[in-house]
């Protein structure tokens, strides 16, 4: 029987089905004792990770048998995929499983800060800010994404669906592409990064964190969003300058700000975050629903008996 590793958490029944087969090591707090990770990945033949877990160089060349990674999501910041690869490593994931759960969130933050539900908190406490509450439509506002993979290209469609004019950047598409045709219903419009972050009322990320995209949202970039926007990253910590961001915030330059990820999770009890009214953060939640989370599980757990049993 091959072993398995599993270091985060993971759909109970995915676990019960790669049990049937294999020899299963299930702990989902196992990614926080790297010395217990270690010694039981000697002798695995796969490991399941999610984004806490370290697949690195040390588990890697400690773990002469492996023959794949899963990922529980998309992003492979926490993976050596240079040294898998060298090493015949198979690196899966869970590429579109979670798109919805995602473009569900971003439509969230898209009416939580246009009806600027934050204030709500007053209305318990007795007051009454009914004209401050009064707020703006998603319909004739524009959505710019930056970043138009998988993800991006789910949010497009069901923005398009609010009547929300869509502009989009990624620097690995050509403006003549087929696929700024293929979503949103109307086509998304291609534009330079500036040119979506002047034109867009909502800006959301959906980028990888990779040394191109590493704190590239210097407070000059985060400057040049238009003023009364909401800005979402959902995708990555350690893209966006959270210090710069937390200033702009404080300042009234943004209408809210819905924060995911961070360059350090969890927060720091002292965050630059603290007191701000108008910031909704969430603890890397966004691509986490009850039915993402069955549908990751089985896709990896699918993919990697495909290659533990070729």
């Amino acid at each position: 029987m091959k072993k398995i590793v599993i270091s985060e958490f993971m759909d109970e029944s995915a676990v019960l089905e790669l049990s049937r087969n294999n020899t299963v090591v299930y702990d989902k707090n196992l990614f926080q004792n790297r010395e217990e990770l270690l010694h039981v990945c000697k002798d695995a033949d796969a490991v399941i990770v999610r984004n806490k877990t370290q697949v690195d160089q040390e588990l890697l060349s400690a773990a002469v048998k492996m023959k794949a990674v899963g990922r529980l999501g998309v992003g492979l910041d926490n993976i050596d995929t240079e040294y898998c690869e060298k090493h015949a490593v198979s690196v899966i994931t869970a590429r579109g499983a979670n798109s919805i759960s995602v473009a569900e969130y971003v439509l969230t933050g898209i009416f939580y800060f246009s009806r600027q539900y934050y204030l709500t908190t007053q209305v318990k406490s007795g007051a009454w800010p009914r004209e401050r509450m009064i707020g703006s439509e998603a319909a004739g506002k524009t959505l710019g994404l930056i970043g138009f993979g998988d993800i991006a290209r789910t949010v497009a469609k069901k923005a398009s669906c609010l009547d929300m004019d869509i502009v989009a950047y990624d620097p690995y598409l050509k403006e003549t592409d087929a696929v700024w045709k293929e979503y949103g219903g109307s086509a998304v419009k291609p534009c330079s990064l500036e040119e979506v972050l002047r034109q867009a009322d909502v800006v959301s990320l959906h980028i990888p964190l990779c040394p191109e995209t590493k704190n590239l949202f210097t407070a000059s970039l985060l400057e040049k969003t238009k003023k009364g926007s909401i800005f979402i990253n959902s995708s990555r910590g350690g893209v966006v300058d959270e210090n710069a961001l937390a200033q702009l915030l404080k300042k009234g330059h943004f209408k809210g700000a819905v924060l995911d990820v961070f360059a350090n999770e969890p927060l720091e009890a002292e965050n630059p975050f603290i007191g701000i009214e108008n910031c909704l953060l969430t603890p890397h939640i966004a691509g986490v629903t009850e039915e993402s989370n069955a549908r990751i599980s089985s896709l990896i757990a699918r993919e990697i008996s495909k290659i533990l049993q070729g």
